[in-house]
């Protein structure tokens, strides 16, 4: 829906495709934002991206963005509110961004409402149950239909997100902690222990515990998660420094 740049590809197939992040740059009111349409997170075992796969993808996004981060666009298909919601909202907000960066939600699908506004005043409280809060939110349509029966509606979702985004961008981008293994010393200090921890039956210790939590946060149990944090952080550490 956002004007300038590079269109992003639209996949209406029952599962969804992203597997890494891409890069748009869009012109919003006369500003230049660079947009990332991020890997999916609610594929689950019938879809063809792994809840490992895709926080590994995320997290690399994160960790890559040398200006930061400065808004989550949380977009979600409405009108039926799905039960993944709250796992999404706790792992782009909660986990990886650390509530430091403000977050707004974009509800699609919203068509064939009457009142689209009126969606949001009789579900907001759902979300708040959740222990979902919002800085910002936008009732719309992201389809101009068949024979363009939506347009104008499209137009108007158009506006709405786009001044949802302006309104909501911080000026100061949020950037990750480096973490515990940032430096290579670090890392050679917590690999070297995990390889006593196997030995004497104690728990490894991770490197990320963003990556850890997200993953505890998908149903993965504890040993495991310790072990596939530390892998997928580790791999983006020797990807970094291979580039670097």
């Amino acid at each position: 829906m956002l004007p300038g740049g590079d269109e992003a590809a639209v996949n209406g197939d029952a599962k969804g495709v992203t597997f890494r992040h891409e890069r748009y740059v869009k012109d919003i009111g006369g500003c230049l934002l660079n947009i990332f349409d991020t890997v999916g997170l609610n594929e689950g075992a019938a879809g063809t991206v792994s809840a490992p796969k895709a926080i590994e993808g995320l997290y690399r996004l994160m960790r890559g963005l040398d200006n930061g981060v400065s808004l989550l666009v949380y977009v979600v298909r409405g009108p039926r509110l799905k039960n993944s919601a709250r796992k999404n909202y706790e792992m782009f907000y909660e986990i990886f961004c650390e509530k430091k960066v403000p977050i707004v939600l974009v509800i699609t699908g919203l068509e064939n409402e009457d009142d689209m506004d009126g969606w949001w005043k009789r579900n907001e409280a759902a979300f708040c149950e959740e222990g979902m809060r919002f800085s910002g939110t936008a009732c719309i349509t992201a389809t101009k239909g068949k024979r363009d029966s939506f347009e104008e509606e499209f137009e108007d979702s158009r506006v709405k997100v786009e001044k949802l985004i302006l309104n909501h961008c911080t000026e100061m981008p949020w950037l990750p902690p480096a973490g515990k293994g940032a430096s290579w010393f670090g890392r050679f200090v917590v690999k070297n222990r995990n390889v006593l921890a196997k030995i004497f039956h104690l728990k490894v210790q991770v490197f990320a515990t963003s990556i850890y939590q997200a993953l505890r946060s998908c149903g993965i149990d504890d040993a495991q998660a310790r072990e596939l944090a530390n892998k997928i952080y580790l791999g983006w550490v020797f990807s970094r420094d291979t580039t670097t």
